[in-house]
């Protein structure tokens, strides 16, 4: 189940996932699995991360 988690966010981060990771990973697994373990409650999880709130996607000059 976890795998899963691992590769939608890593399509979804649009890059590589490492071993820094793996706590945000767990985070985002276990919220989803508490909120019904679909796979809309990953989506949503992995959308409200710090994992993806926290990943600056452009540079800002």
């Amino acid at each position: 189940r976890e795998t899963l988690t691992w590769k939608v966010s890593q399509f979804a981060l649009g890059r590589p996932l490492t071993a820094r990771d793996a706590r945000h990973i767990r985070t985002i697994h276990n919220t989803a699995w508490k909120n019904g373990g679909t796979y809309g409650s990953l989506i949503t999880a992995i959308v409200m991360s710090d994992l993806v709130l926290n990943t600056q996607t452009e540079i800002h000059e």
